[in-house]
C-alpha cells in the first residue's frame, strides 16, 4: 500500500462495540489498553465510550424527571 492509498475503513458490529465499551467501563482500564488488546485503535473506542456515557446521562436525566410512585407531585 502506498502512502497515498487509504486503508479500508473497518466496521464493527453493535455487539462488539457494546461489549468493548462494557470492558472499559467495568474494568476501569484505559481505552488505549483495551484497544491494544483487541487489535483496534483507541480512537473509535473513545468515541463509543463517549457515546455510551452521553446516552446514559440522557437516560439518567429523563429518569430523574419522571415522578416516583408515592412521592408528592409539585404543584
Amino acid at each position: 500500500m502506498t502512502s497515498n492509498e487509504k486503508k479500508p475503513k473497518r466496521s464493527f458490529s453493535p455487539q462488539f462495540r457494546a461489549e468493548t465499551v462494557q470492558l472499559v467501563i467495568t474494568t476501569g482500564r484505559p481505552n488505549k489498553h483495551v484497544a491494544d488488546e483487541l487489535g483496534i485503535t483507541d480512537q473509535p473506542l473513545g468515541l463509543w465510550v463517549k457515546q455510551f456515557n452521553a446516552e446514559n446521562e440522557a437516560r439518567s436525566v429523563a429518569a430523574a424527571a419522571e415522578p416516583m410512585p408515592g412521592r408528592c407531585q409539585p404543584l
